[in-house]
């Protein structure tokens, strides 16, 4: 399946992936198909979590997802597995925003390096920051997703303005 769809905004016909990279604190505050994830002693011994879509990244479990940014559909999920999350990534979320096949902002550019943005708390509780609380089911669709709220978070990267500039 391709994870980009043709989607329209503002009349302009657009793709969009969301490529999160997540360094999850404590992924013990997360359940898969209804069992508490791995201990945080466990995962400072290198322990994998039990979550889909994570990757060793130095030394670290990285939450890697490839979101349809109309859909809220993970592309990498693995299938047959749910998850509800509530996972702390203060200052450790990084997002490359892909539309129409290009790169708009990545890890490297973007303003808000380390924010979790409203998108990646679809539910209304919290309102992302430090934040990604989240659920699963088992085809990949984050429940409750909400496309404007990616809109918003690619506006306001458009209008953000360096202080130091």
């Amino acid at each position: 399946m391709d994870s980009y769809r043709e989607i329209k905004n503002l009349g302009v016909l657009m793709s969009i992936l969301l490529k999160v990279k997540a360094e999850v604190r404590y992924y013990e505050d997360g359940k898969v198909d209804g069992k508490k994830d791995i201990l945080y002693e466990q995962q400072e011994q290198g322990v994998q979590p039990l979550v889909p879509c994570v990757q060793r990244i130095g030394n670290k479990w990285v939450w890697c997802l490839d979101i349809d940014g109309e859909t809220g559909l993970i592309a990498n999920w693995k299938q047959g597995v749910t998850a509800d999350v509530h996972y702390k990534v203060a200052d450790g979320c990084g997002i490359d925003i892909i539309v129409d096949g290009n790169k708009l902002f990545d890890n490297e550019t973007e303003p808000y390096c380390g924010y979790v943005p409203k998108c990646l708390c679809p539910s209304g509780i919290g309102s992302g920051g430090d934040y990604m609380i989240m659920h699963i089911d088992a085809s990949g669709q984050i429940q409750d997703w909400n496309y404007r709220k990616v809109q918003e978070y690619i506006e306001e990267w458009k209008n953000w303005k360096s202080p130091y500039s």
